[in-house]
């Protein structure tokens, strides 16, 4: 998302198949264990990824930049290993998570510069 130039991986998300969303600060994107049906991108605002203790206190494992992928836990095992919350108003780009899968294992060159920089 600098400048004109497109990370590779917005390309699918600028696609038919993507969706918009809007959240309000507050907002729960994901929650711990569900399902990982969509992969996220965060165009605006911010997002926290976190776990919470079994006394119910938060532990924030990382706020996410605009620019990123929110959903990084999609790939493993197909549940969310946390939960995600905006912590302001946030944009966000959704698409289904098998088409997301596809489109990386087809661009093999993209994998590292947009998804490590992401984690």
């Amino acid at each position: 998302m600098k400048g004109d130039i497109l990370c590779p991986v917005e390309e699918i998300l600028t696609e038919s198949s993507a969706r918009d969303i809007f959240l309000r600060k507050g907002s729960l994107l994901f929650r711990e264990g569900s399902q990982a049906g969509e992969v996220y991108f965060l165009r605006k605002g911010s997002v926290k990824l976190l776990r919470r203790h079994i006394d119910g206190r938060e532990f924030i494992i990382k706020y996410v930049k605009e620019g990123c992928l929110c959903c990084i836990p999609a790939f493993n095992g197909g549940r969310f290993l946390m939960d995600a919350i905006t912590v302001e108003d946030s944009l966000l780009k959704a698409t289904k998570v098998e088409v997301f899968r596809e489109y990386m294992y087809s661009r093999h060159d993209i994998t590292a510069p947009c998804i490590i920089t992401c984690l």
